[in-house]
């Protein structure tokens, strides 16, 4: 994604447009870690290699608590 790309996200969502229609997969690719839990993990192991020390994770989602425990056994077994 580009600089420009973000630049006329950020426009857009300041002016009111719904994020749904203006985020698409790239800002999922680009700024989130999403999908199972080894993708998760593959996706963070991306950000330790390009010198990421820490990583904030926010589940969202009826269950959160479960999502946790989903991932966390991930990483156990990983």
């Amino acid at each position: 994604m580009s600089e420009g790309d973000f630049a006329a996200a950020v426009d857009r969502l300041r002016a009111g447009e719904a994020a749904a229609n203006v985020l698409d997969e790239r800002f999922i690719e680009t700024f989130a870690i999403a999908g199972t839990a080894e993708d998760a993990l593959a996706q963070a192991r991306r950000y330790r290699d390009a010198g990421a020390s820490e990583l904030v994770l926010t589940f969202v989602g009826s269950q959160p608590e479960a999502d946790m425990a989903y991932l966390a056994r991930a990483v156990e077994n990983g």
